[in-house]
């Protein structure tokens, strides 16, 4: 009898435990724009650190695709 009681009250608190987090997000600084003068090392350093690498990679990523002059071998 003694189970029977517990038991609606114990899964209401492993409910309520296990949704208590689901909403909560951490919050991340916004990307400035990539641009040459904020693309150097040392600006890339001052980054909030949860956003360097992405900045980083976009960087690397900038500019536009050049293919190379068709030969004929």
């Amino acid at each position: 009898m003694k189970t029977i009681k517990t038991l609606p009250l114990t899964a209401a608190v492993l409910v309520v435990a296990l949704m208590g987090g689901c909403d909560s997000k951490p919050a991340t600084a916004p990307m400035p724009e990539v641009s040459d003068e904020s693309c150097k090392p040392e600006n890339i350093a001052k980054i909030d650190a949860g956003v360097q690498q992405q900045f980083a990679d976009a960087c690397a990523r900038r500019g536009s695709f050049k293919p190379s002059p068709k030969r004929e071998w």
